[in-house]
């Protein structure tokens, strides 16, 4: 989702922004039957979010002045947490305690 905006309070004042939302949900095609044979790395939810935002203002004093400001923020969220966090893969592959 992108929106921009323009306004234009005088010949000499102008503000512009732009806000832009990129909402990603990736599950390795949703099929099951991918190409991992552990259904926990098969069919992982996995969500990224980004987000932009700019601001413009550009105000002419006169044709040799002219000042123009400029403000942006961007955020980049991937609240991943693998499936295996908690369990304890060595002792599942029948290791001892005392394999690093």
């Amino acid at each position: 989702m992108t929106g921009k905006g323009d306004h234009h309070f005088s010949s000499r004042n102008h503000v512009s922004f732009r806000y832009t939302l990129w909402d990603h949900k990736d599950d390795n095609a949703g099929t099951g039957n991918g190409y991992f044979p552990d259904p926990v790395a098969r069919t992982p939810q996995r969500r990224l979010q980004q987000q932009e935002f700019n601001l413009t203002d550009t105000h002419i004093f006169s044709p040799s002045v002219i000042h123009e400001l400029r403000i942006g923020y961007a955020r980049n969220h991937f609240p991943y947490v693998p499936a295996s966090v908690g369990t304890n893969p060595i002792l599942q592959a029948g290791l001892p305690s005392s394999v690093p």
